[in-house]
């Protein structure tokens, strides 16, 4: 198990999306009950970062019975130079009507690339259609709450 995520992550999911500034999209996977992947594009409106841990929102009912079911999962972090298949163990969860805040902690990392390697990043261009109809404002709110939930774990 790794203990601290790479400062590369960390920064390639903090910050917030603006509208009308193209932004990246970052893919966390899951696994169905069939054995299947099962993928939910993610913004960084429902995304956030510290050394020790990823904070996510998610609203897909499938990714959502999925982490619930197995507890685990794999976010694909693009930066200019690599991609980085993070697998994921989620710690805690706190549910706020159809979206699930979600706590994971590392468990393992691949890099994929290098210095020398130029990459495309994902991108999509945010709108406030998009920003109103995934409740960006509720979403960074319950990022915040993940946090205080995580920050409360630690001191016990």
């Amino acid at each position: 198990m790794v203990e601290k995520l790479p400062k590369s992550i960390v920064d390639a999911l903090i910050g917030y999306p603006e509208v009308g500034v193209p932004d990246v999209m970052i893919p966390l996977l899951t696994v169905d009950e069939a054995g299947y992947p099962h993928v939910c594009l993610l913004s960084r409106a429902e995304l956030d970062a510290d050394a020790n841990h990823i904070y996510a929102v998610v609203a897909s009912s499938v990714s959502k019975s999925n982490l619930l079911r197995d507890r685990r999962a794999t976010l694909i972090v693009f930066t200019p130079s690599a991609a980085y298949y993070s697998k994921l163990d989620a710690v805690q969860f706190k549910e706020d009507g159809p979206r699930l805040g979600v706590v994971f902690t590392l468990h393992s990392i691949k890099e994929d690339g290098d210095e020398s390697f130029h990459m495309e990043v994902p991108r999509y261009l945010p709108t406030e259609a998009i920003a109103l109809m995934e409740h960006w404002e509720r979403s960074r709110a319950l990022l915040h709450q993940l946090h205080t939930l995580d920050a409360e774990e630690q001191r016990r």
